[in-house]
């Protein structure tokens, strides 16, 4: 019985030469595609609060990321006075920058 043809080792070879690089290109590639930034990141985004009066006199406020997008805000109850919604705010970023995340699970049997 023979061994393998002797181009074999040659394919392997290329194969290991070509391969690598080609996965890194890809690599690069869908990283600088994404647009999202990972939560993990140490990166701070910067981002906005706006607050704005409503059609009923009442001040609600809107979070917007860095790219305007909105990602929060106050509710629709809203608040009395510009004043109260900044304290809101003031609270808001308070809380978030030692909140722990958590995901609650659903309760069975109850719809």
């Amino acid at each position: 019985m023979k061994g393998p043809p002797w181009f074999f080792p040659a394919i392997g070879s290329l194969c290991l030469l070509i391969i690598p690089p080609l996965m890194a290109k890809q690599q690069n590639k869908t990283d600088s595609d994404t647009k999202k930034l990972p939560l993990d990141t140490n990166v701070a985004a910067q981002g906005t609060v706006e607050i704005s009066e409503g059609k009923d006199g009442k001040f609600r406020f809107f979070v917007r990321d860095s790219q305007g997008k909105l990602v929060g805000g106050s509710g629709l109850t809203g608040f009395e006075s510009k004043e109260a919604a900044t304290k809101a705010v003031q609270s808001l970023k308070e809380i978030l920058n030692h909140a722990k995340l958590v995901y609650p699970e659903k309760k069975k049997g109850n719809k």
